[in-house]
């Protein structure tokens, strides 16, 4: 029996299907989506070299300066029955790593406190096995950091961690310097002020710095600095930073610190009790600060412009533009309803003498006659603090009325004449 194949377009049609399945099944299998292999497991092992974290080194130390310490860092090496991790030191006057500290178990992090300044330090972690035995050093890798040199505004160690000034003293340790940068931020076109080096020499008596203005009471200041050493290498970043003290305004307004001063005066002493840094001042009557600044003075006196209650605001700047404002509410008093009191108002008297009193108003000066009103262009004004002890009754029978005109002045105004009467007996018995 033989194999007939029939040239008809059925077999045109057939051949035709199987070349569209053909070209599907390829186009599947092609496809750049489904080409792709699913990505390869994290790489955990510690001795991986392509262990991102541990590059084969299964402590991984890792060794950053951070401020004034080191901190050290490794990873947790899973070893049963480990009873810890001892972190080493090397400097470069050291021939061998020191031991500087052993911790427990859980513990994966420590601080250097204390490291060489201006440096390149080395640390090295190893693993503790509960005898405490470790393993071979050779396998282990150390982390190296360079330490910057030590800056530290004004005195290291003093507590000193405020100013109420703008010029301080920066000291830097290092005995590698040939210069100094400084700046008070990290330009990245001048990184730390290298178009101004300043000679350096390894002392401590540091160098002059003016902390740039501005900010705000208890703002911190920092200063940033580098070294070129000998060799025309550059140290690393070295900062410190120190707080701006709050300048604290508080005064006394004709000796007194509550906020209502009454007076008869066209002035009003001011003392400034505190103002820390303080270098300018203004004092003003005026709703708002108009006038100019002047240097600061601790002790001023200033003109009240009209009488009634007034407000006096008083404002301080420090050289960091800071500022600081006080109040004080001044009833200035214009005497136009003061009266007197013969012998604080009682009506009869036996002493050739009376106390003359003010009543309303604050008088500064008083002008006093008997019988006439007062020529006070004559007789003169005399101080005045409302109290006059002791004032003679001139010409006047006992057992009449005696009478005293008076004028009072302050400042501000001179009252009318004012009067009062009081009846002088005679103490003696009758025959």
């Amino acid at each position: 029996m033989s194999l007939v194949v029939f040239n008809s377009p059925l077999r045109a049609i057939v051949r035709s299907i199987g070349i569209v399945v053909a070209l599907a099944v390829g186009g599947w299998l092609l496809a750049p989506g489904c080409t792709e292999r699913p990505a390869p497991p994290a790489r955990t092992n510690p001795f991986d070299p392509a262990n991102s974290d541990a590059v084969g080194d299964p402590i991984a130390v890792r060794a950053e300066a951070v401020g004034r310490v080191v901190e050290i860092s490794w990873n947790a090496v899973e070893i049963a029955g480990r009873s810890g991790y001892r972190v080493y030191r090397r400097t470069p006057s050291d021939t061998a790593f020191v031991a500087l500290e052993t911790v427990g178990s859980s513990v994966t992090s420590t601080r250097d406190s204390a490291p060489p300044r201006d440096a390149v330090v080395a640390y090295l972690v190893t693993v503790l096995s509960a005898d405490g035995a470790e393993p071979d050093g050779a396998a282990l890798v150390p982390d190296s950091v360079d330490v910057p040199p030590l800056l530290v505004i004004n005195e290291e160690g003093s507590g000193l961690d405020t100013t109420s000034v703008r010029a301080v003293t920066v000291h830097f340790f290092s005995s590698r310097a040939e210069s100094i940068y400084l700046a008070d931020t990290l330009d990245a076109q001048n990184a730390v002020g290298l178009r101004d080096p300043v000679p350096f020499a390894p002392d401590a008596a540091g160098h002059p710095w003016l902390l740039p203005a501005g900010g705000a009471s208890g703002a911190r200041k920092g200063v940033y600095g580098t070294i070129r050493r000998a060799d025309g290498g550059l140290s690393p970043i070295a900062f410190d930073a120190i707080s701006v003290a709050a300048i604290g305004l508080e005064m006394l307004v004709d000796g007194r610190a509550d906020s209502l001063v009454t007076t008869g005066r066209r002035a009003v002493s001011v003392a400034i009790v505190e103002a820390a840094g303080a270098e300018s001042l203004e004092a003003t009557f005026d709703s708002t600060f108009a006038g100019p600044w002047i240097p600061f003075a601790a002790a001023f006196s200033e003109s009240i412009p009209a009488p009634g209650r007034q407000t006096l605001r008083v404002r301080v700047k420090n050289d960091f533009a800071i500022e600081d404002t006080a109040l004080a509410v001044v009833n200035a008093d214009s005497l136009g309803a003061a009266t007197i009191a013969l012998n604080a108002g009682a009506a009869q008297t036996s002493a050739p003498t009376v106390n003359v009193h003010s009543v309303g108003g604050v008088a500064l000066a008083i002008c006093l006659e008997n019988e006439a009103p007062p020529a006070c262009a004559f007789v003169g004004f005399q101080a005045f603090d409302g109290v006059l002890e002791g004032w003679a009754l001139a010409d006047t029978a006992r057992g009449h009325y005696a009478f005293v005109h008076a004028q009072l002045a302050n400042d501000w105004d001179t009252t009318g004449v004012l009067v009062d009467s009081i009846f002088f007996v005679d103490t003696l018995a009758a025959p």
